[in-house]
């Protein structure tokens, strides 16, 4: 196979992506680089070891690409697809800077963005059904005169990135709570019954999670209760 004469984006050691021409340097991501090389097959060297650049062994190279594919297959590839994204951005912006036809290349962006996005959804989504958990606290009972209890929710885990939370009293008379956006707050002005306070939290990607706690209130004379 003939060799060809390519232009190789480096980025932390790794190929991301590669040019038919020389790329103006200050067109560049910050922290990436062009190393000039000629090789029969460009496509096997994307998200290898710059040291395969000059490495002349053929079937070598085949078998580590081949290797990185089985590896990388097992797992959402999203952040290759944005180091090729970024890579055909340059091509892009080159093209139009030599008035050259661009039509195939924004093909091959809006193609692999559609996939980047797809990626990206699915990543969401199973971290959206897998990581939240939420307890409202234990069932307590208090006894008149004393007319307030705490609110004391958790989440799983705990470094969670929480987006909101929200307590809700869903069952019993009046009663203040005094900061329903706190995981820890006090509930105050509780008359004799029974009552249930709602904890809800969403995270930063939307998941929402709920748990009740329930808090009877008695009488403190025991033939009024």
């Amino acid at each position: 196979m003939e060799k060809i004469e390519s232009y190789f984006q480096i980025e932390n050691g790794i190929v991301i992506g590669y040019h038919s021409d020389e790329i103006d340097n200050t067109l560049l991501p910050e922290g990436t680089k062009m190393v000039k090389a000629n090789v029969e097959n460009p496509d096997l060297l994307l998200g290898l070891d710059e040291k395969f650049i000059k490495e002349n062994d053929r079937e070598k190279i085949q078998e580590v690409s081949n290797n990185f594919f089985i590896e990388t297959q097992k797992i959402p590839i999203k952040d290759s697809i944005k180091k090729r994204l970024k890579s055909l951005l340059i091509d892009i912006k080159l093209a139009e800077e030599l008035d050259e036809d661009v039509t195939e290349l924004r093909k091959q962006f809006n193609t692999l963005k559609k996939e980047y996005k797809s990626v990206h959804k699915e990543d969401s989504e199973t971290k959206k059904e897998s990581i939240l958990k939420v307890n409202a606290g234990r069932t307590r009972t208090i006894t008149l005169p004393n007319n307030e209890s705490n609110l004391n929710g958790t989440i799983e885990p705990e470094n969670e990135n929480i987006q909101s939370v929200q307590w809700t009293k869903t069952k019993g008379g009046s009663a203040q709570i005094a900061n329903p956006n706190n995981l820890s707050t006090t509930v105050t002005g509780l008359k004799k019954g029974v009552y249930e306070f709602t904890l809800s939290v969403t995270n930063d990607l939307g998941a929402e999670a709920t748990d009740t706690v329930k808090i009877t209130v008695k009488n403190e004379d025991p033939k009024e209760q």
